[in-house]
């Protein structure tokens, strides 16, 4: 359910990750194959008020992610929000795990969407 694309534009994907009850994190991590992270479209509702990111090349070792002065990205959340992102800071990334402050009461579903290589 985690990879799913749910629709295509001639130069944007959009994927969707969930988030289960009780759970802090995407039930499986966002795969961009190749595209660019341009933003995340957040659910009609949440439990959580902030969230940080996990990012891997490969799939299997997943890193907190950091900008380049050294500090970790921690994003204010809230619910039906598009939360925009600096194309250039996801570009060699391929993998994508979403980390919130706090466990969700219910399932949640994160739309993520990607610049089309």
């Amino acid at each position: 359910m985690g990879l799913d694309q749910i629709d295509q534009q001639p130069n944007q994907k959009i994927k969707q990750g969930t988030v289960l009850i009780g759970t802090a994190s995407l039930e499986d991590p966002i795969d961009g194959q190749g595209s660019t992270l341009m933003g995340i479209i957040t659910p009609s509702a949440l439990t959580s008020s902030s969230m940080t990111l996990r990012v891997s090349s490969d799939g299997l070792s997943f890193f907190d992610y950091f900008t380049s002065s050294g500090t970790q990205v921690s994003i204010q959340i809230g619910t039906d929000r598009y939360i925009a992102f600096v194309a250039s800071d996801f570009f060699p990334i391929r993998f994508i795990q979403i980390v919130l402050d706090q466990n969700e009461a219910a399932e949640r579903l994160f739309k993520f969407i990607y610049r089309a290589p």
